[in-house]
């Protein structure tokens, strides 16, 4: 919420959680979908498969973003 009592959307408070993080990919919306950009692109997967970002809490945001990053600094792509 914000300090209006307004819901925050999902997306923005996603990605300012992970500007304050100092990360910089972004939560993207597609079709169906939604994706980290930036640095994430080269990732083998940077997709998260719900169809609306309420699907998720912004905690649980960061968690499908860091277990994406660690997988990909797994594989040698991040």
């Amino acid at each position: 919420m914000t300090t209006t009592g307004k819901p925050l959307n999902r997306v923005y408070a996603v990605n300012r959680e992970l500007k304050a993080l100092g990360e910089t990919p972004r939560l993207r919306a597609g079709r169906g979908y939604y994706y980290f950009d930036g640095d994430a692109i080269a990732w083998p997967s940077s997709s998260v498969y719900v169809c609306y970002s309420d699907d998720l809490t912004v905690e649980a945001w960061l968690a499908e973003y860091h277990l994406l990053k660690a997988t990909a600094q797994a594989w040698g792509r991040a």
